[in-house]
């Protein structure tokens, strides 16, 4: 009886050892959220240039508006940043998980072709895993910038503050400007990203491997 539990917990060490564990998780999220971090800025660029320009003639009559439209924005990239690496820990990882099988080729390690929690698994699957990514920022981007979150509501309260519009007036103008963000963050990066990004992905997890 010794003997088994022995090497069940050995068995047991094996496949928690080669797991995507916690440090490992946390690597391969840091990286994505680091490569997202200057997309998510430009996109942020731009949304900022937007409502200055639909609110252009407030801005020229009040100055203070067009800072406080750009702080309301520095706030928000901040706050998607920081939610970044959990909302790609979600898509990956609810996805790549699990002990992996000891008969394929491959498994646990280098090159797995089961879906489990091994590094290697998500070596072998990295296109998929690449952009079930990308789907957690598009969605981070798109949830933090919806009609009632934080964002939403300072901006707005800014504006009508600041030049006296009624909401409604404030809200027509916001509605499109956000809508068109949504849009644009689908397709925030695509297979030059991937393309790019591939082999450093590839070699982190080797070195959790």
């Amino acid at each position: 009886m010794h003997l088994i539990n022995s090497a069940l917990l050995v068995l047991g060490s094996a496949l928690l050892s080669s797991a995507c564990e916690m440090d490992c998780r946390n690597g391969i999220n840091k990286a994505f959220a680091d490569n997202y971090s200057p997309i998510i800025a430009n996109h942020m660029a731009v949304l900022a240039e937007d409502i200055k320009s639909s609110f252009a003639a407030e801005v020229e009559n009040t100055p203070e508006l067009g800072k406080e439209i750009e702080s309301s924005i520095s706030a928000l990239q901040t706050t998607i940043l920081s939610r970044l690496p959990k909302a790609v820990d979600r898509q990956v990882f609810t996805k790549y998980r699990g002990p992996c099988p000891q008969d394929i080729e491959g498994c646990p390690n280098y090159n797995c072709s089961s879906l489990c929690g091994s590094p290697g698994s998500v070596i072998y699957f990295i296109d998929d895993a690449l952009q079930l990514a990308n789907a957690g920022v598009v969605g981070q981007v798109q949830k933090d910038t919806e009609p009632g979150r934080i964002f939403h509501k300072s901006i707005r309260s800014a504006i009508t503050a600041r030049v006296g519009n009624s909401q409604v007036d404030v809200e027509s103008k916001l509605k499109p400007i956000l809508r068109d963000l949504h849009d644009r963050a689908t397709t925030m990066c695509d297979e030059s990203c991937y393309n790019k990004w591939t082999s450093q992905i590839i070699e982190l997890l080797k070195t959790f491997d």
